[in-house]
């Protein structure tokens, strides 16, 4: 099966799968719902005539000036010399041990548990990048609670926040403090989107077309997922492919166990170097899962 997810996000699909296995499995289908997704669309536009859309536009666009850049990545070619974006999956999985020694980790830190993994990415990231201060394209599936039948609705909620990451603190356990207080501050301030954001960006640099924010993390932690899949049969293969994305981390959990994706145009990058970055990720959640402590030690 494949899936247009610019007409539908990803919680919709599971939605959408769900109550395709009830309708098979027992015959019965809820009865239309009155809410389109075309007014929950006007129902968004409405919110750009508050006070509050102008509170959070000037919140983000007294930053723009000096805003961070994605990571600075090598690159063994310019983005406008890829003809044809394909993209390529590498993927990992923590086991439920591990898993659950993470989430305890967050918790002791007081952080979620897709801050800690984003924290993680991040270190890699710091890694490989030329700027150690640089801006993550984070995936998020907010669901606005305009109208009683909307978690009901197939449609594209999908919403883009830009967190910055800065490279601050002595420890992997301060910086990850750092990033869920910037992220938590952030999302007070959703009124005004982060495709907005990044149009004042693409004016600051010149960059009109190309890909300004492209490496990606996606947490699908807490979204409802594909309960009765297994009907279908096995899933053998999957992958999300998207514009202007280089890089997209993908995290979610199945029976009990955490999932990692890492989908990436793989052309853009020089052979081996993504491979060599998700062994150093995955290498460093396993660590962390096993050896909690280390996220207390002092690091350059």
């Amino acid at each position: 099966m494949s899936f247009d997810n610019i007409i539908f996000d990803g919680w919709s699909m599971f939605h959408l799968l769900n109550e395709w296995a009830e309708v098979y499995r027992n015959g019965k289908a809820e009865m239309p719902i009155t809410l389109s997704f075309r007014d929950y669309v006007l129902g968004l536009e409405q919110i750009k005539s508050t006070s509050a859309y102008e509170k959070d536009k000037k919140y983000w666009e007294d930053r723009v000036e000096t805003f961070a850049d994605a990571p600075d990545l090598p690159l063994a070619k310019n983005e406008s010399q890829i003809t044809e974006q394909r993209f390529c999956r590498r993927s990992a999985k923590l086991s439920q041990k591990e898993w659950q020694s993470v989430k305890d980790a967050a918790g002791r830190l007081e952080v979620t548990p897709s801050v800690l993994l984003m924290s993680a990415y991040a270190e890699t990231l710091r890694l490989w990048s030329s700027n150690k201060d640089f801006t993550l394209n984070l995936t998020q599936f907010d669901r606005k609670q305009l109208h009683p039948e909307v978690n009901n609705l197939v449609g594209d909620f999908t919403t883009l926040t830009l967190l910055e990451i800065k490279n601050a603190g002595n420890n992997f356990a301060e910086r990850t403090k750092a990033i869920q207080k910037q992220l938590t501050e952030d999302l007070e301030h959703t009124a005004y989107g982060a495709v907005e954001l990044e149009r004042e960006l693409k004016k600051k640099t010149g960059n009109m077309r190309g890909a300004i924010m492209p490496v990606v993390f996606t947490s699908g932690l807490g979204v409802e997922q594909w309960n009765e899949g297994k009907w279908l049969g096995k899933l053998n293969y999957n992958i999300s492919q998207t514009p202007q994305v280089w890089l997209d981390h993908q995290v979610v959990e199945m029976d009990g166990c955490l999932c990692l994706f890492w989908d990436s145009v793989d052309e853009l990058f020089y052979p081996g170097m993504l491979d060599e970055m998700f062994r150093a990720y995955t290498g460093l959640l396993h660590t962390l899962a096993v050896h909690p402590e280390i996220m207390q030690e002092k690091t350059a």
